[in-house]
């Protein structure tokens, strides 16, 4: 096996780093949290993270793609569906409650799984507690964190 680069990779990676540096040297500490408030029960947590990146941070696809680990026709869809469900941009009525995007990133488990999770096991919140910030059903939030230590058990098992 050679470890060789072909120029197209090469030209790919310095595209990429570049693009890393610039997204580090931008001072948009901002666009690294989602904030709970804009959770709602009209939009799915992926879309709304989707929505919220495209429309209050003005990313594009591709960048949004890359912070969730998803393509970005994936993004392009999710968000054309979810402008039809909701117009509005969204108003940030809670500053204080944020998840960190990179908590986001994962490609076993969904991200509706992973914000309950964090809710849960980071700040300590209990599912009645999420299910009012999420405006969701309690039960639906522990069917979600019961499929995340699910998933997580069989990840580590591997």
């Amino acid at each position: 096996m050679s470890n060789k680069l072909t120029k197209y990779d090469k030209i790919e990676l310095i595209k990429e780093f570049g693009e890393f540096l610039n997204f580090k040297s931008e001072g948009k500490k901002e666009i690294l949290e989602i904030p709970l408030s804009i959770f709602s029960d009209k939009l799915t947590p992926f879309e709304t993270v989707v929505k919220f990146l495209v429309e209050n941070h003005d990313l594009k696809y591709s960048k949004v793609g890359k912070l969730l680990n998803k393509d970005r026709r994936v993004i392009w869809t999710t968000y054309k569906r979810t402008i039809k469900k909701y117009q509005q941009k969204f108003k940030i009525l809670d500053f204080k409650n944020n998840i960190p995007i990179s908590k986001l990133f994962s490609k076993n488990c969904s991200i509706a799984e992973i914000l309950v999770a964090y809710l849960k096991d980071e700040l300590g919140m209990k599912n009645s507690e999420i299910a009012q910030i999420l405006n969701r059903d309690s039960r639906t939030i522990w069917t979600h964190y019961n499929r995340y230590i699910t998933k997580e058990k069989s990840k580590s098992n591997e």
